[in-house]
C-alpha cells in the first residue's frame, strides 16, 4: 500500500528531528569533553587556579601557533601528553 502525504511528512519530520537532536548532542558532548580535558590539565599542573589558567592559555597559544588548524581538544590532549612526558 503506498504511503500517503501525511505519513511521508510525518516520517520526514521525525527524521529531521532525530538528525537535529544527534547534531545537538554531538556538539554538547564535545563541549563536555573539552571542559573535562581542560579541568584535568589544570589539575595536573599543581598550581593555584589563576596561575594554572594563565599557564594553560599561554600553552594553548604556543601549541596553536606550532600546529595551526587543529581543534582545542586536540591541543589539550597534546598538552596532556607533553606534560606527562615531561614528568617522567
Amino acid at each position: 500500500m503506498p504511503w500517503t502525504t501525511p505519513e511521508i511528512v510525518t516520517v520526514v519530520a521525525a527524521a529531521a528531528a532525530f538528525l537535529a537532536f544527534a547534531l545537538w548532542w554531538t556538539r554538547l558532548s564535545r563541549r563536555w569533553r573539552r571542559g573535562a580535558l581542560r579541568r584535568e590539565y589544570l589539575r595536573r599542573l599543581h598550581l593555584p587556579p589563576s596561575l594554572a589558567a594563565d599557564t594553560l592559555a599561554r600553552q594553548l597559544e604556543r601549541v596553536a601557533a606550532k600546529f595551526p588548524g587543529r581543534t582545542e581538544a586536540w591541543y589539550l590532549r597534546f598538552l596532556m601528553e607533553e606534560l606527562s612526558r615531561d614528568r617522567r
